[in-house]
């Protein structure tokens, strides 16, 4: 089986430099993971996808939370120190007239100023290839960036009322990730694996319909998969919450990983591989309440269970958290559980 994990950017720099991780360390190649992602949100260095990226608008901080209006003209709050997803205040992208007359033109050429360190990913880049890690880059799509856009009210909305927004949109976006994609395949290098971040369903189920889901996105995750696939590049979906409802579509349209598979959203991977055991590899699964107990005893009822069931159906698997990691979480407790991994990782 692989490993690799995503960290809280407060964890890397916050929590656990105090408990004797050194600061200066990469976690995956501290660790030994197999999988390196590239394009880590907390290095900031993923290409910029908001229209107005220059364009920020601090409009209240507190010392704990900011308030600011974002390239899309979302005005949004959140944490100065501590992650998770901001709170929704306001949009300005309320009608398919206000992204056709202000937001569309910024998104059809491309920007080389959205990169913000090109050289120090290349560096990046070559350093991991040639210590054998399996390179990933990842971004968000055309879920994320319609709820980043028009706020998850909006989005709903304009998916029933006004659908050749949504396709238009969908267009764009796609054409334009894939030209900045094209530009950094160039300048960088190709990785092994590209991760589409679209979260599509919330703790309860999927935010809209397949049947909708099959009209209005599913085109736009082909485009993308066979643009990817052209460089023999593997597809790796990141969606968080109970979007089992979706797993035909998403298979469909060429994805070979799923990940995370929340548990706590009642995201069932073994009866899900029952159904599409050699169509797709898991990634997750490992509810990261265990971890953040910080017991060893209920960090191995839930992990041990699982590797087993996994090695005996021979599921393709990839050792991941059902989240990521969060400060909660000590570095003892990850350590364990990367042990108890490698004691049982072979199939």
């Amino acid at each position: 089986m692989g490993v690799c994990e995503d960290f809280w950017p407060e964890t890397i720099e916050f929590a656990w430099p105090d408990e004797g991780m050194p600061p200066d360390r990469d976690p995956t190649e501290y660790y030994d993971l197999d999988m390196v992602d590239l394009m880590e949100y907390w290095r900031d260095w993923r290409f910029c996808l908001e229209p107005f990226y220059k364009d920020y608008e601090e409009i209240h901080e507190d010392g704990v939370t900011h308030v600011y209006r974002d390239g899309w003209g979302a005005t949004v709050r959140r944490f100065i120190k501590q992650g998770g997803p901001p709170e929704h205040i306001a949009f300005d992208m309320i009608s398919s007239t206000v992204w056709k007359n202000k937001y569309r033109q910024t998104l059809l050429h491309l920007d080389k100023g959205r990169f913000k360190d090109i050289n120090g990913m290349k560096l990046r880049y070559e350093k991991y290839k040639a210590n054998g890690f399996y390179t990933m880059y990842n971004n968000t799509f055309v879920f994320e960036n319609l709820r980043y856009s028009m706020g998850d009210v909006g989005m709903l909305q304009a998916m029933y009322d006004d659908q050749e927004w949504i396709k238009d949109f969908c267009q764009v976006f796609t054409d334009f990730t894939i030209t900045h994609l094209e530009y950094l395949f160039s300048e960088v290098g190709v990785p092994d694996a590209y991760t589409i971040y679209d979260d599509m369903a919330y703790t309860k189920s999927s935010f809209c319909s397949p049947a909708m889901y099959r009209e209005l996105i599913t085109p736009y995750h082909k485009q993308l998969v066979q643009f990817l696939k052209s460089y023999n590049i593997g597809v790796i979906l990141h969606c968080c919450g109970k979007f089992d409802g979706q797993l035909e579509n998403v298979v469909e349209a060429g994805i070979d990983c799923i990940q995370p598979w929340e548990v706590k959203t009642g995201m069932n991977m073994f009866a899900m591989a029952k159904e599409f055991k050699g169509k797709i590899t898991f990634m997750g699964n490992i509810d990261i309440r265990a971890l953040e107990t910080n017991c060893y005893e209920n960090i191995d009822r839930e992990i041990l269970p699982k590797l087993q069931k996994i090695r005996a159906e021979r599921i393709p698997y990839i050792f991941h958290t059902d989240h990521s990691i969060s400060p909660v979480v000590k570095v003892k407790s990850y350590e364990h559980a990367l042990k108890r991994f490698r004691e049982n990782c072979s199939y």
